[in-house]
């Protein structure tokens, strides 16, 4: 149902784990019922940021001007997920692992 490449209506916890935020977030690795999840906000403040634009969208369009928050990681279980909005183009998955990797392995 879900995979790679989508992106989900979720509650993204906060780093304390104790409240989270109602937010969009881009699925970036999945296993059976687990999954590796990257927030997605319209503050370009504070992160390393992917600006998502239209054309790296399969489907659908962010609303407001977005950014996938490299640096805004959590796992989350299935049960969780609300919905899946759109999906993303491959390229646009490839930049932002890449640049995932760079910044975790620099």
């Amino acid at each position: 149902m879900y995979k790679k490449k989508d992106i989900i209506l979720v509650k993204f916890p906060f780093t304390n784990l104790q409240d989270f935020k109602l937010r969009p977030a881009l699925i970036v690795w999945e296993y059976k019922d687990d999954f590796i999840i990257l927030a997605i906000s319209s503050n370009k403040k504070n992160g390393i940021n992917c600006k998502i634009e239209k054309k790296d969208m399969v489907n659908g369009e962010m609303l407001v001007d977005s950014y996938v928050k490299v640096n805004k990681i959590t796992s989350i279980e299935k049960s969780i997920i609300y919905s899946k909005i759109w999906t993303i183009e491959k390229q646009f998955f490839h930049d932002v692992k890449q640049k995932f990797v760079k910044k975790v392995l620099d």
